[in-house]
């Protein structure tokens, strides 16, 4: 909040500096301002998109209207101007009158405010809701324990209406930028196990090896792994912004058989919330509701497969040795036609061969001087069905794309490392003739596309 009875010159100061210390501070540059609507002038608006804010956060004016495109001062759409993204609602409980005892449906303040949300949500796209923390307190003063349970309350109800997001995850989904994809025979790299900490320098050198080559990568970020924040890494947020990457989940941490119940002795609700708050975490950092998830270690059954689905993914992913019913359509569990189903998109190989009687990656696939996947697939003589691997490789392959028409190839970092843990130069190179040999038979696209274009033809 901003001194606005400074001169124009200090104000504007004093936003640059704020803003680069709170980057400082927290690794994120904060791009929206709150003023006092009274403070709120001409002058004062061009400061504060100078300034370099792109939201302006004020109380509801009908002489400042909403607005979820760029304007300038006088309400024209402006690229340089600021979105208006007013409060539109109070979380204010100091000064509504309750019962102690009484149920959450019952308080009226929630009520208003859920009203207030539906009504900003279906005419704006989003509506902002202010807390203020002087309200919670009791008389002592304390932490009210009824009043934190009535914000729960709202909270679980919200989210009925709508993502609940911070201004930044808002304006990284508004501006981000998604390859142009038109259909057809696609191929879907996917990246597993990106996790803060795990290989940061090699998942780094293969998303550039993807951008070097102009197509995407799919990233199967993992969410909170050892109860930490794993999904924090600030340097993908511009792969994210320019469109080089593609976000889904490759589950909420490292625990061993999370989606399969009768191995893990989870329950439906933790899966169920694990994921849903995944989701949730993702849209706010990177500004990207994933759609899909793809399966840790490949292991699941139907409830896992259900809490999936129940948390709001649209596409599941997991090894073709283990998915029983690939669809290019919605399908339950069992590969029943179902419209609030997910697409089921299998994995046809990893690039590395996995070395089964020491459990770890083996050297990547090389793809030069293969010919095109149909002729390769097709020829029966020994010279190529003498390298076994090449054949499953490309079999599996050929086989997806001939009957769905889209098919994954996983990737791992532990797999594209050296004995020294470093990005494996030599395995690199073959990677990137496997992107180029792809890029010859299909269109490489992430999973986020693939859905975006194929729901839309439905």
């Amino acid at each position: 909040l901003p001194d606005t009875q400074s001169t124009s010159s200090a104000l504007e100061a004093q936003l640059v500096r704020a803003r680069g210390q709170l980057a400082a501070s927290f690794g994120m540059t904060p791009v929206a301002c709150i003023l006092p609507t009274e403070s709120l002038n001409q002058d004062n608006y061009r400061i504060i998109r100078e300034a370099g804010f792109k939201i302006l956060g004020t109380r509801y004016s009908k002489a400042t209207p909403p607005s979820n495109l760029p304007l300038s001062w006088s309400g024209e759409v402006d690229r340089n101007g600021l979105y208006r993204l007013p409060t539109m609602g109070d979380v204010n409980y100091s000064v509504t009158p309750f019962i102690e005892t009484a149920t959450f449906n019952e308080l009226a303040a929630n009520k208003e405010i859920l009203k207030s949300i539906d009504k900003s949500v279906n005419g704006l796209g989003i509506a902002v809701i202010e807390i203020r923390p002087g309200s919670f307190l009791d008389a002592d003063p304390k932490a009210s324990t009824v009043k934190i349970q009535l914000l729960d309350s709202l909270i679980k109800s919200s989210q009925q209406l709508g993502e609940i997001v911070t201004f930044d995850g808002w304006n990284r989904a508004r501006h981000r930028i998604l390859p142009a994809y038109g259909g057809g025979t696609s191929v879907i790299f996917r990246l597993d196990d990106v996790t803060k900490g795990w290989h940061e320098d090699a998942v780094r050198e293969i998303i550039e090896l993807f951008k070097q080559n102009g197509v995407p990568l799919d990233l199967g970020v993992i969410s909170n792994a050892n109860g930490t924040d794993s999904f924090m890494m600030p340097w993908l947020k511009k792969y994210v912004d320019d469109g080089t990457v593609g976000i889904s989940v490759h589950g909420y941490d490292w625990t061993y058989y999370q989606l399969d119940i009768g191995k893990s002795n989870l329950t439906y609700e933790y899966i169920k919330d694990k994921l849903t708050r995944a989701r949730g975490q993702y849209f706010q950092y990177f500004g990207v509701l994933p759609v899909a998830c793809t399966v840790p270690t490949d292991f699941f059954d139907a409830t896992g497969y259900r809490a999936i689905n129940a948390a709001g993914y649209k596409v599941f992913a997991t090894q073709i040795k283990i998915e029983p019913y690939p669809s290019t359509r919605p399908v339950d569990y069992f590969g029943r036609s179902d419209p609030n189903g997910m697409y089921r998109i299998p994995t046809a190989m990893d690039v590395c061969q996995w070395d089964d009687a020491n459990k770890t990656w083996g050297d990547v696939f090389d793809a030069s001087g293969l010919p095109d996947i149909k002729d390769l697939c097709k020829n029966e003589s020994a010279a190529i069905f003498k390298v076994i691997p090449y054949a499953l490789f490309c079999n599996s392959l050929n086989y997806e794309l001939d009957r769905l028409g889209v098919a994954a190839i996983g990737i791992h970092p532990s797999g594209l490392i050296d004995k020294d843990g470093r990005p494996d130069r030599e395995k690199l190179q073959k990677l990137d003739t496997i992107i180029k040999w792809v890029k010859t038979f299909a269109t490489i696209t992430t999973f986020e596309q693939w859905y975006v274009y194929t729901s839309g033809k439905k």
